[in-house]
């Protein structure tokens, strides 16, 4: 089976559409993030979000219109699958901190589950 049956996703413009639905504040600590990856197989999208805790929250809150709007766009679409961009290195599950650091996030969230700021952790590299 080819992906040339599916027409593709033109995720700019869904992307405008879901900040034109959320307002600015919400697209921007929420849905600016996601990036569209290459598919696995197809009528299946994939999107990677920056923390298991964003996608928690991403799906909870807009999953279904993100649906919506990709079914809506490529009628051919059965699955839209929200990962974690840091699983796609590492394999999460040999790393606690990982999830440690998932968990702080959801416990500072000064808004609990309103909109944080977005602030990713960089690690200082050695001198």
């Amino acid at each position: 089976m080819t992906t040339s049956t599916i027409p593709k996703l033109d995720w700019g413009t869904i992307k405008q559409q879901l900040r034109r639905d959320v307002g600015e504040a919400a697209y921007r600590s929420w849905l600016q993030p996601l990036e569209l990856l290459d598919s696995l197989s197809p009528g299946e999208i994939r999107l990677s979000v920056p923390t298991k805790f964003m996608r928690n929250w991403i799906e909870t809150h807009y999953g279904e219109r993100i649906r919506t709007l990709v079914r809506a766009a490529v009628p051919g679409i059965a699955a839209v699958e929200m990962v974690i961009s840091s699983t796609l290195y590492r394999d999460e599950a040999s790393n606690p901190a990982s999830a440690a650091q998932d968990t702080a996030l959801a416990a500072n969230d000064p808004g609990r589950g309103h909109i944080p700021s977005y602030n990713p952790v960089i690690p200082a590299q050695p001198a």
